[in-house]
């Protein structure tokens, strides 16, 4: 005995049969249309964080072992205006003998004005 899976719109005849897909796509391009550019782009404390963690990569023995704290909530983010922010949190990650140890860190973060470039520096404290 075979099992096949119906189409979802082979239930539905006539004109419903072509209303589903025409709805789909207009729901589609509304959602494409409301989630475009809507301007220049403006930095916040989340892209900021999640910047400062790849330039803590950056630094780390094992980079592909970091694991970071899965809220913002954690770290200790300071705006100090002009697109520049101050983070400091905690990476758990394989040191040079392979052991998981937490190290804090500290990076500086800002964003060109406008753009998505950011520039940045880590330091670890072990």
């Amino acid at each position: 005995m075979k099992a096949y899976q119906t189409h979802p719109f082979s239930s539905t005849v006539g004109s419903q049969a072509r209303a589903r897909p025409a709805f789909v796509v207009l729901c589609f391009c509304g959602l494409a249309f409301a989630c475009g550019d809507n301007g220049p782009y403006e930095p916040t404390k989340y892209d900021a964080v999640i910047m400062a963690e790849k330039f803590v990569l950056d630094v780390l023995r094992s980079p592909s072992t970091a694991g970071f704290p899965a809220s913002s909530t954690e770290y200790d983010i300071t705006y100090k205006g002009n697109n520049s922010w101050t983070i400091v949190g905690y990476v758990d990650a394989q040191n040079g003998f392979g052991a998981m140890i937490r190290s804090r860190w500290a990076c500086t973060v800002s964003s060109k004005a406008g753009t998505k470039s950011w520039t940045g520096e880590a330091v670890l404290h072990n």
